[in-house]
């Protein structure tokens, strides 16, 4: 079925969005992983800052004189602060695995695991291994703190990526993460007929009496 005659994909497109960020790490970006201050900005978020990596300016792993103290760490904090996103997902080169937050809810993250596995079986692609870590000074931590559910997806320990790896290799493993969290975010409820966010109200002729009845409003959720 194509995308635009699902009625499921139209509803996840129309109520929700994703933001990214290219690259949080402009300066270092390609070069090495310390950003221009010679701060590895994934040691650098409050969770736990003071058990992250190294004090040390000369390390690979150092985390900056105090938690937040690089502006790159503080623009993504101020991100979860201001979108409040349903989840986070850090992407890194390396591994070949996802990792989930161990200040998120282990029940939850089962349950989107298991769907994650069975549409990747479904689309005859290898799934990720999956794992939750304690991120001491990662965003995922600090994100997980914010109430969002939080990943940090080791895509590949490939030194050099070429486009066509991306097509034909990555983004079929990567599918299925995202159309199951995107598929998470869809409300599945409807109270109103005629997609009430458009401002459209032809459907809303007659009179309907209820009695009894309870009603619940939910968040707009978004990646």
């Amino acid at each position: 079925m194509c995308i635009r005659d699902s009625p499921l994909a139209n509803r996840i497109l129309t109520r929700n969005y994703m933001l990214l960020i290219p690259a949080l790490n402009v300066d270092g970006y390609g070069k090495w992983r310390k950003n221009a201050n010679g701060v590895d900005l994934n040691r650098n978020f409050a969770t736990n800052w003071q058990y992250a990596g190294s004090t040390d300016p000369s390390s690979e792993y150092c985390r900056g004189p105090a938690p937040l103290s690089e502006p790159e760490s503080q623009a993504l904090v101020q991100v979860f602060q201001t979108w409040k996103p349903a989840f986070y997902i850090n992407l890194h080169r390396g591994g070949s695995i996802l990792y989930g937050s161990k200040y998120c809810n282990s029940t939850y993250y089962s349950l989107l695991r298991s769907k994650m596995i069975q549409l990747a079986n479904e689309r005859g692609v290898a799934y990720y291994g999956f794992q939750i870590i304690s991120g001491n000074g990662f965003a995922m931590s600090d994100a997980a703190k914010a109430g969002i559910t939080s990943f940090l997806l080791e895509i590949v320990d490939w030194q050099e990526i070429t486009l066509e790896q991306i097509e034909t290799e990555l983004l079929p493993k990567f599918i299925p993460i995202m159309a199951v969290l995107s598929q998470e975010c869809e409300i599945a409820t409807y109270y109103f007929e005629d997609n009430f966010e458009s401002a459209n109200f032809n459907a809303w002729t007659g009179t309907t009496i209820t009695s009894g009845a309870n009603s619940s409003t939910t968040n707009r959720k978004n990646i």
